[in-house]
């Protein structure tokens, strides 16, 4: 950010980690002239903060799998969430999962809560989860990279059956490939855009702070449910 501000650029685009440790150079960059783009944090040392309903997002997690719950599993079952305790906005995520799986299944046990992020983690979880509970049949995530990481993890224990559901956020090429599979075990990811359209909502964005033009200083983002019905259609 030093740099940046020292190259005095029109906009800079961060997503951070820590925001309490950046604010104090974000609003440094604004003071220079600079415009900031903030993205998933709601902050007002950014021009624009552009956001996610986290706990919402989760509950668009949790319904899909709270759906399949009652379809398939006559609305019992066990479930595994996959949280990742680092980040508060995604400990909300996971928040918004159980509560969508509670609101649509509420004889669903939640058995199990743990973290991992991506696929290297969330293999031996997932393994662990169906290890010391076997009767689990659902695994929510917060996001794609662990849950193909589980969804390899149910395959490897002979536990991937047509009633066994994966469900994440995300939509990766992936995880969509996956999806698309009825001998798969991943059913479901809510997409918050393909890369190419999130890159090209970041550029506009910052086009029209670069220009001045009117624009909210907070943004929130939309989100859709990639499944079996519509993958397709996403994937191409």
């Amino acid at each position: 950010m030093e740099n940046f501000i020292q190259r005095g650029l029109d906009v800079i685009a961060i997503h951070p980690a820590e925001i309490n440790a950046l604010a104090p150079i974000m609003q440094k960059a604004r003071d220079n002239g600079i415009k900031v783009f903030c993205w998933d944090e709601d902050t007002d040392n950014a021009d624009v903060s552009w956001l996610i309903d986290n706990f919402e997002f989760g509950k668009a997690i949790g319904t899909e799998a709270g759906k399949w719950i009652n379809e398939k599993l006559g609305g019992q079952t066990d479930v595994a969430i996959v949280e990742y305790s680092v980040y508060p906005n995604l400990i909300r995520r996971a928040d918004g999962i159980v509560a969508g799986i509670k609101e649509l299944s509420p004889n669903a046990r939640i058995v199990v809560r743990d973290s991992a992020i991506n696929a290297a983690e969330g293999m031996p979880l997932a393994e662990s989860f169906l290890q010391s509970n076997p009767n689990i049949k659902v695994i929510a995530s917060i996001g794609d990279g662990a849950a193909i990481g589980a969804n390899e993890a149910v395959k490897a224990t002979g536990k991937a059956t047509a009633d066994f559901g994966i469900f994440a956020a995300d939509a990766t090429d992936e995880a969509c490939d996956k999806i698309s599979k009825a001998d798969e075990p991943f059913r479901a990811s809510v997409s918050l855009g393909t890369p190419k359209q999130l890159a090209e909502s970041v550029f506009d964005i910052c086009m029209k702070l670069v220009n001045n033009e009117d624009i909210d200083s907070k943004i929130y983002r939309q989100f859709k449910v990639v499944n079996e019905e519509n993958v397709q259609d996403y994937m191409s």
